[in-house]
């Protein structure tokens, strides 16, 4: 199954709503993960990308993710995996 890059904002906020009980619709893109959102590391390295990486049927570069601070960030660095599978 290939994932529509429109389709990763949605996927994304699906899976920061379930981690933080914060609605998808109430997260903006400019939240900072960890700092306006409170996750942690190991809730975003342990958790956030592995979900988010089966959902998209994708696989990213781990260092890749040490540049990604924000919400939008992550759509976009995520954008770019699946943009790769095409």
């Amino acid at each position: 199954m290939t994932v529509e890059p429109d389709e990763v904002k949605s996927i994304v906020l699906a899976t920061l709503a379930d981690l933080t009980a914060i609605p998808a619709d109430q997260i903006p893109e400019t939240a900072q993960l960890i700092r306006d959102l409170r996750l942690d590391g190991d809730d975003f390295s342990l958790v956030f990308v592995p979900s988010v990486e089966k959902a998209l049927n994708v696989k990213t570069d781990p260092l890749g993710w040490e540049e990604v601070y924000t919400v939008q960030q992550a759509i976009d660095f995520l954008r770019a995996a699946v943009g790769r599978l095409r």
